[in-house]
């Protein structure tokens, strides 16, 4: 029979593996499934409606470069505190002479910012 100081250790091991490996495996599944971000890493991430960007070419096709602050959860193209309509309309009608508008698209509004005329 087992002495009552090592079920005390082996009690304490246990908790502590399950307490570690609990406080490390449900925050990760916000990387893999949709939907586990309540008591994540993504909780406290400042959950806030970040525009779609879509650029429309002059032959009237558009490309939708999605979020432009976050690409993959992982690589941050633009901070969180950047804002995007100001700052990334130039540098995108410079990049692309055949741009005509970029398009900014939430859930509550869509923004159209005409590129400047080319000289």
């Amino acid at each position: 029979m087992a002495s009552p100081a090592r079920l005390g250790r082996v009690a304490s091991g246990t908790f502590l593996l399950g307490y570690l490996g609990f406080q490390l495996v449900y925050p990760a599944l916000s990387w893999v499934l949709p939907g586990y971000t309540a008591f994540t890493w993504h909780m406290y991430a400042g959950l806030t409606e970040r525009p779609t960007v879509i650029v429309e070419f002059d032959d009237g096709s558009e490309r939708d470069l999605g979020l432009l602050t976050r690409r993959g959860n992982v690589v941050r193209v633009l901070g969180p505190t950047v804002d995007v309509e100001q700052f990334a309309p130039p540098r995108i009608c410079g990049m692309w002479p055949a741009v005509r508008a970029i398009r900014f698209h939430t859930l509550a509004r869509d923004t159209v910012v005409p590129c400047p005329p080319r000289s």
